[in-house]
């Protein structure tokens, strides 16, 4: 008889949770496949193509922290369009786009070399982000098959096992299907996949570039609704309404507060994640660097420094600035 391997709930609560490592908080993140799904020509490409910026850059995408790194883009779009958007938004050099690799629907063996291609570049160049735009070009299936679907998307973890993160760009269903049940296809791929983002173009006047993204998972640092929209040089959104950053900042700020009252002088955010109570998981750097921003808006908090290191941005409570006054 075939033996199975189990955990036991013991052994659960013994282990320390490991902090989740987002790639961009909230949406995308390590050993985790996120499935962004939107009408065609809705800007799926073009939040792909902000993300990779702000992987070289490192600044935020959405009001969200962005992990600067490597990523591979699978793409059915020409080099030369790239190109043209790489003169536009800087991507760096460690970006490798694999650009319409196959001719015509690959079968399994040219789908698992493409994999395991793509798992060399983690190893070669530190790439720990691989997009597919869209998935469906590049599946050796009929997206409407669930075996063969699940059969298809299985190698996809070997990417997400040696510690990548898995984006998949794909399209809706021809019929309305209600929030979070866009995907065209089964069920096999959304639930297939860690994270859910719906990319929905925002009523009313549709010379505005204005957008909506939703947001399904497990995780609480996944943004639920941003309205958002285009700068005028197109290089950059500006957030109109994230409905999730107040919530999940309330449902921490007396861990931030109890931190900073005990310490009794301004502390980095490195400092404060250091202090983090353990009985907490503590937030990622880039999720308590929008909570600390947040608190700054909000008067709570004071910020001195510049950011650099040798003045390095250091908080501590107003209340206790006015104290020591």
């Amino acid at each position: 008889m075939a033996r199975f391997q189990n955990v036991r709930s013991a052994e659960l609560t013994a282990a320390p949770s490991p902090p989740v490592e987002w790639i961009w908080e909230g949406n995308v993140a390590e050993r985790n496949i996120t499935l962004l799904t939107s009408l065609w020509k809705a800007g799926k490409s073009t939040l792909l193509s902000m993300l990779l910026a702000r992987r070289h850059s490192g600044a935020a995408l959405l009001d969200r922290f962005v992990q600067p790194g490597g990523s591979a883009v699978v793409t059915e779009e020409p080099a030369e369009l790239w190109r043209r958007r790489s003169r536009h938004l800087d991507f760096g050099p460690n970006v490798s786009f694999y650009c319409r690799p196959f001719a015509s629907t690959p079968d399994r063996g040219q789908w698992l070399d493409l994999v395991e291609q793509l798992v060399e570049e983690k190893k070669d160049h530190g790439v720990n982000l691989v997009a597919f735009d869209p998935l469906i070009h590049v599946l050796p299936c009929n997206e409407n098959n669930s075996t063969a679907i699940r059969e298809a998307l299985e190698p996809l973890r070997r990417l997400t096992d040696a510690g990548m993160a898995v984006l998949l760009l794909h399209h809706p269903a021809k019929r309305e299907a209600g929030a979070g049940k866009s995907s065209r296809g089964n069920g096999a791929l959304p639930a297939f996949a860690d994270i859910l983002m719906e990319l929905r173009i925002a009523p009313g006047d549709p010379s505005i570039y204005r957008r909506w993204l939703h947001g399904f998972s497990r995780y609480q640092e996944t943004p639920r609704q941003i309205c958002f929209e285009m700068n005028v040089t197109e290089t950059d959104y500006q957030v109109i309404s994230d409905q999730d950053v107040s919530d999940d900042f309330s449902a921490n700020w007396d861990k931030i507060e109890a931190v900073l009252t005990a310490a009794g002088a301004p502390l980095t955010r490195q400092e404060v994640l250091a202090r983090w109570p353990a009985e907490r998981n503590s937030p990622h750097a880039g999720t308590l660097w929008r909570w600390l921003n947040r608190a700054q808006e909000l008067g709570l908090v004071v910020m001195t420094g510049h950011g650099t290191k040798l003045e390095p941005c250091q908080y501590v409570l107003r209340v206790k600035e006015q104290k020591a006054g």
